[in-house]
């Protein structure tokens, strides 16, 4: 009893034992490259699974609201606006303006204030 104790304690995190489960994958250390502030990392990971339980609730009260019409236009809608929106920034050239702000901005602000405004307006329409 008293090995398997100690060979559990001595374990690698998940992560390094299995290799990223077998293809290298280092999900958890990606925003290493990014920041060096683990509050800003753990910040990033719960804002963005915030963000992603938060899309889902507004995805299943679509669904539940108005079945497969719902999630057909809702769909058709994101496309339509992401379109429109893509075609006035190629209209109004401000493209290397949008980029260049995404890469000056902090990485507080784009790891973590923006999932949040994002999560916010997906919870209030839920």
């Amino acid at each position: 009893m008293g090995k398997r104790y100690m060979a559990a304690v001595r374990a690698p995190p998940l992560a390094v034992s299995t290799t990223g489960w077998g293809v290298d994958m280092r999900m958890f250390g990606i925003l290493r490259f990014v920041t060096d502030s683990s509050v800003v990392q753990f910040l990033g990971f719960f804002a963005t699974m915030l963000l992603i339980v938060a899309l889902s609730m507004l995805v299943g009260a679509i669904q539940h609201r108005w079945c497969a019409t719902g999630l057909l236009t809702a769909a058709a809608s994101v496309v339509v606006i992401g379109g429109l929106a893509a075609t006035l920034v190629t209209w109004t050239r401000s493209w290397s303006s949008l980029w260049s702000w995404i890469v000056d901005a902090s990485p507080t602000t784009t790891l973590v204030v923006l999932p949040l405004l994002v999560t916010a307006v997906c919870v209030g329409a839920t």
